[in-house]
């Protein structure tokens, strides 16, 4: 329960981050990236999808709820990102990028 609530905390702290961050404050708005990725249990005759479900507002690249995840991190990967931490959420993985050029 502690690592959810700290998971929830920081990536409340990077939303807000993110939303007032101006001017010279460029990192707030494209140097981190928060994506939450969930599988979705197969229906029918639909295969298992690994599908985006939340991410970090103002992200360098288009990104949409139930897009592939694979697809966005590779998108965000050619942009300059790296992937600096993973954690798994209960049926969820959730990763932190940065931009990798700095």
């Amino acid at each position: 329960m502690k690592k959810i609530a700290l998971f929830l905390l920081s990536f409340l702290v990077l939303v807000i981050v993110s939303i007032f961050g101006t001017g010279d404050n460029a990192f707030a708005r494209s140097q981190v990236v928060v994506l939450i990725c969930s599988v979705k249990a197969p229906t029918g005759t639909q295969p298992v999808t690994f599908s985006v479900t939340a991410f970090s507002p103002n992200t360098p690249t288009t990104v949409k709820l139930g897009d592939d995840c694979a697809t966005d991190l590779m998108a965000f990967e050619n942009t300059g990102f790296v992937i600096k931490d993973i954690q798994a959420v209960t049926s969820s993985i959730v990763y932190t990028l940065v931009n990798g050029s700095d």
